[in-house]
């Protein structure tokens, strides 16, 4: 009887995070690809709530986040929900609130770490570096580097071969949280990497990046033009091309720009994963046949441009000015009529397709507020 007694205390340990008591998630080490179900009892500023509990949950991969709400079920004091996850997860975010009122859980939140071979898996610590970065926040949780900085630690004694992969994150908080050795450890890192050679455009492209961090401009810049002579049709040639993008404030160079990226984006194969690009420029190249009343120019761009809202938004702004300066003021009527009958009806039936990053509910919210102003 003692030892079973010792053993269901065991796995009941397993099933109760450290910090998070108010919740279990079964099984209770889940793996990437698991169904994980989650049992939570309201805590902390929703103890005791008269309210109803909403809950999101946010799925963290190495290739970025995705978000949804989480649908919860009632039983007389415990709501329980499941998430499917992929074999791609790694960690998972939870947030569970009324209206503006989170429990954070005493400033940590509610998170699940996967497992993977008796382990944390490969990816989780350095997820949870990134939840107390700043995505914390949509938990209510205030972001805190210190225990950021402990997590990307722990991923790169856990993971060393994968420290690069994450060494971004990591020297951000080490300048920002022990700056004086800020210096020494990229130093060592960049010997490290003189000896192994640099062979490779990335690796030309990694000690200029160290050599930046460390503001060392004179030898990021000699490692740069070393770069362009071995690889002279390199990647490098797209980092200009988009710093010159973001850099710019002609905003009639910057819409010629945009048309050149999406150009490149549909045509050249170096410009594949940059794709998710396409729609800010069209936006830009919007904003630049708005602003310069190219109606023409305008018509036939807005026609292969799926999100109406963020079109109304600039027809609504567009109209609004044109009305203050007394400019063409029927178009600006017909523009504004358009703008809001656009609005009202992507508040109820949007035309464009949910940001990953972000709820159901809180792209709905996010819709009737463009709509409100």
């Amino acid at each position: 009887m003692k030892k079973l007694m010792i053993l269901m205390l065991a796995l009941f340990a397993g099933v109760v995070s450290k910090g998070q008591q108010n919740i279990t998630i079964q099984p209770a080490n889940p793996k990437p690809g698991d169904v994980i179900t989650i049992t939570y009892r309201p805590a902390g500023d929703l103890a005791n709530t008269s309210r109803k509990v909403e809950a999101a949950f946010y799925l963290y991969r190495s290739s970025g986040t995705t978000a949804d709400d989480l649908p919860l079920t009632l039983s007389v004091k415990d709501y329980t929900a499941t998430i499917t996850t992929d074999t791609s997860v790694n960690f998972i975010q939870l947030a569970f609130f009324t209206g503006e009122t989170f429990d954070n859980n005493f400033n940590d939140g509610y998170t699940i770490q996967l497992w993977k071979g008796g382990k944390i898996c490969k990816g989780s610590y350095a997820s949870l570096a990134n939840y107390f970065m700043n995505l914390c926040t949509n938990s209510g949780v205030t972001a805190n580097p210190e225990k950021a900085l402990a997590a990307i630690e722990k991923e790169r004694s856990l993971y060393p071969e994968n420290a690069r992969a994450n060494e971004a994150i990591y020297y951000y908080l080490i300048g920002k949280l022990k700056k004086d050795q800020l210096q020494g450890i990229i130093e060592k890192e960049i010997e490290s990497a003189m000896k192994a050679g640099l062979t490779k455009e990335k690796d030309f492209t990694r000690v200029k990046s160290l050599y930046s961090t460390a503001k060392l401009p004179a030898q990021s810049a000699f490692i740069d033009s070393l770069e362009k002579v071995k690889f002279p049709d390199g990647t490098w040639k797209i980092m200009e091309a988009l710093k010159q993008f973001y850099s710019t404030e002609d905003k009639d160079k910057r819409t010629e720009l945009a048309k050149t990226i999406i150009s490149n984006i549909e045509t050249d194969p170096k410009w594949k994963e940059y794709k998710d690009l396409k729609s800010n420029c069209e936006i830009i190249i919007i904003q630049g046949y708005a602003e310069n009343k190219q109606w023409d120019l305008l018509k036939q761009q807005e026609t292969g441009f799926s999100d109406k809202m963020t079109l109304a938004s600039i027809y609504n702004d567009l109209a609004w000015k044109m009305q203050e300066n007394g400019e063409n003021l029927q178009k600006a009527e017909e523009m504004s009529a358009w703008a809001t009958a656009t609005a009202k009806k992507e508040v109820t039936a949007p035309s464009g397709t949910k940001p990953v990053y972000i709820t159901t509910s809180a792209w709905a919210k996010q819709r009737e507020r463009t709509f409100a102003s």
